[in-house]
């Protein structure tokens, strides 16, 4: 009699929570790229780790600067998650 063992799914970028991690880090990390490089540089040649240069958000409104990208963001987050249900639900 054999014993047959069930197979383990094999996971890359430490299965879901990673890709999960992955979903809201990356944006993230290209944002704070943008606005803390200078154009010397990142990080820009006055940078200091006592004095981070944060950005001056008070000029602009955050949806008028931030709008496009947010929208670009949540249409593709949402155009994956239809695919997710036509390819594997249906």
């Amino acid at each position: 009699m054999s014993t047959k063992k069930k197979s383990q799914p094999e996971y890359e970028f430490f299965g879901p929570p990673g890709v999960s991690v992955l979903i809201f880090a990356l944006p993230l990390t290209i944002l704070a790229l943008t606005l803390y490089c200078g154009p010397h540089g990142c990080p820009p040649q006055s940078w200091n780790p006592a004095n981070l240069p944060f950005p001056d958000f008070s000029q602009i409104s955050f949806m008028e600067y931030m709008k496009t990208p947010f929208l670009v963001y949540v249409g593709w987050i949402l155009f994956q998650v239809c695919f997710f249900f036509l390819l594997f639900i249906s």
